[in-house]
């Protein structure tokens, strides 16, 4: 019998260790293109977009203007990070559940389609699960489903209907887990998914 809710996984900070590749992005920008730190964070503004309370980065759009082509910048940043880690512990625990149960997942993700790709590509675990980039907010995005979703994500997410149900990751969140007056679910540990999906069974 086929399970009756599909759940959405936020990539960066949900289940992808952004700082650490941020970080890594500013040594290889340097190394492998003479691009200084200071000089890519001073013009990085001109290539972040606001959508809403939240902004992406068009990372591939702003080495393109430095004169480091896409298809060179991908192949060689993931030359430069093949084999680093950078799942959470308990994402990693969560997506061998979903793996051994045949979940329907989807990873959904909010920014720029080639740098999301990019870092989803990075992470061997998350090549089973496909991947939807959207630049509009996710309650956008949602707005209309008819069919029953569990939505994890690092922000909360406005307008979500009433077919959808959403869990903050909140990492320095003491309680493992608890519902908040507007109905929104907080976790500490992305682990208790495991317990929410059991309910659907």
């Amino acid at each position: 019998m086929q399970p009756k809710v599909t759940l959405y996984l936020d990539l960066d900070r949900t289940l992808f260790i952004t700082d650490r590749v941020n970080e890594l992005l500013d040594e290889a920008c340097e190394r492998l293109y003479g691009i200084l730190p200071t000089k890519r964070r001073q013009d990085q503004p001109a290539y972040s977009t606001r959508v809403g309370d939240q902004h992406f980065y068009r990372f591939f759009d702003q080495l393109e203007q430095y004169g480091v082509a896409r298809d060179r910048a991908v192949r060689e940043l993931r030359q430069a990070f093949a084999g680093l880690d950078f799942l959470y512990p308990d994402a990693r625990k969560l997506l061998a559940y979903l793996s051994l149960h045949q979940w329907p997942t989807v990873v959904l993700s909010l920014g720029d389609q080639d740098f999301q790709t990019f870092k989803y590509s990075l992470v061997p675990e998350l090549q089973r699960l496909p991947i939807i980039c959207t630049e509009a907010l996710k309650g956008e995005y949602f707005r209309g489903h008819t069919e029953t979703a569990l939505i994890v994500d690092d922000r909360k997410i406005a307008g979500l209907p009433e077919t959808c149900q959403g869990v903050l990751i909140d990492r320095t969140e003491h309680k493992l887990m608890h519902r908040q007056t507007d109905g929104y679910l907080v976790i500490s540990d992305l682990t208790r998914v495991e317990e929410l999906l059991r309910a659907y069974e």
